[in-house]
């Protein structure tokens, strides 16, 4: 566990939009809701878990619960556009219900963009 929290530790924490390749680290900021992550231990052998998790499971689409389950903030770079900013919370990534469920009644996730 020391040589975990030591190595996590000594990491810089990653930029939302890094500039350049040598920004982007893999210890990102939590912004969780509904619970807290306290920092020290518990929040370095967290780091380290879902950068396993994140190993793990390449490709599978499973980053996504995580980045939203931790409030962790991204952005997508697009050619010649400004970068594509997904923040805790944002309202783009509530998981939309079946179309039979909302034909029964229950209303829609909301969707739109809430860092404008």
């Amino acid at each position: 566990v020391e040589s975990i929290k030591t190595f996590i530790e000594s990491l810089p924490y990653a930029p939302v939009t890094p500039k350049s390749n040598l920004e982007h680290s893999i210890r990102k900021t939590f912004h969780p809701q509904g619970f807290t992550v306290e920092a020290g231990t518990q929040e370095d052998i967290l780091q380290f878990i879902l950068q396993m998790r994140r190993l793990e499971t390449l490709y599978q689409g499973l980053r996504f619960l995580d980045i939203k389950r931790y409030g962790i903030e991204f952005s997508h770079d697009v050619d010649e556009e400004s970068p594509i900013v997904f923040k805790a919370g944002d309202l783009r990534g509530a998981i939309q219900l079946p179309d039979d469920v909302i034909e029964a009644g229950l209303p829609a996730n909301p969707r739109e963009e809430s860092n404008k």
